[in-house]
């Protein structure tokens, strides 16, 4: 059976082709067409090998959308890595990119002053002893609600790391390719365009040595602790609007997924000073969907 998510993947790839593989059930290579996206997913669907399709897409000319999204979509489809390498060879053997800019050495560079978080944190008091410190805890345990709301499919999900993040969402800001620039670029569930300003992480665990008491199946439980500095600098241009969104993201199964976070909009740090405050509230059952984060400019 197809799991669900690869199904209609397939669906939301080939849905516009269905007349066309219904009243024409190959594609002869007499065809002078342009080779798109969809002719790929036609005839993968119809049953061409990993070579045939290597071979359709050597000898064609082709015109791909090739977005991070898309690829993802091809793989989710069941398309080999061999069969998409080829359609990024192929796209840019015929379209070439632009020709880079001209690379400005560092020291002709004008630094832009930076934008400083000023991070606090309140409550939580599950996994502390003593006077509130710098050091955000997070049990390794994952809410089977929140591995659902994530799209996780292990049940047995543990979170490995615990990070706090800077974004921008303005549109003028966001890079090509965004998410090979992000470590949450892999989020497909959570996380919009952006351009990560701030990424903290290199969380540490401490090992409880007893299972979770509320946890049915008595699994060991390791706590999680991210070190967060008074401050963060993030350089920008501090004239411009920017979209900010502060957060809390977690690892899970080698991917970072944005479990929490607050937004404020058209932030100019030059008419801030190039300060806003981040506060990180941390509840006592310290569930890491229920983490409350919020942004005072």
């Amino acid at each position: 059976m197809i799991p669900d998510r690869t199904h209609w993947a397939i669906v939301g790839c080939c849905g516009l082709l269905v007349a066309a593989i219904c009243f024409s059930p190959t594609l002869h290579a007499a065809d002078d067409d342009t080779m798109t996206l969809e002719d790929v997913v036609r005839l993968f669907v119809q049953g061409s090998s990993t070579e045939e399709l290597i071979q359709r897409i050597q000898s064609s000319q082709v015109d791909f959308d090739l977005a991070d999204e898309m690829l993802e979509e091809l793989r989710l489809a069941g398309l080999s890595e061999k069969v998409i390498e080829t359609m990024v060879q192929r796209q840019r053997e015929l379209h070439p990119p632009a020709t880079p800019e001209v690379e400005i050495a560092p020291e002709e560079i004008e630094q832009q002053p930076g934008l400083t978080f000023r991070v606090t944190l309140q409550g939580g008091t599950k996994y502390r002893s003593g006077d509130l410190d710098r050091g955000m805890r997070v049990s390794d345990l994952v809410p089977a609600e929140t591995l659902e709301q994530l799209g996780v499919r292990d049940p047995e999900a543990r979170i490995t790391s615990v990070a706090f993040y800077v974004s921008c969402h303005a549109s003028t800001h966001v890079p090509d390719h965004w998410r090979g620039h992000s470590p949450l670029g892999r989020d497909f569930h959570s996380v919009t365009r952006h351009k990560m300003l701030v990424f903290h992480t290199e969380a540490t665990a401490e090992d409880t040595g007893t299972a979770a008491e509320d946890d049915p199946q008595r699994r060991e439980t390791s706590v999680l602790v991210l070190t967060l500095p008074e401050q963060l600098v993030a350089e920008m241009d501090p004239t411009a609007e920017h979209d900010l969104s502060a957060g809390v993201a977690v690892e899970i199964g080698g991917r970072y997924y944005r479990v929490v976070s607050d937004e404020t909009e058209d932030f100019v740090p030059a008419l801030h000073e190039g300060l806003i405050d981040v506060t990180i509230e941390l509840p006592d059952s310290l569930d890491p969907a229920a983490i409350a984060v919020r942004l005072n400019p």
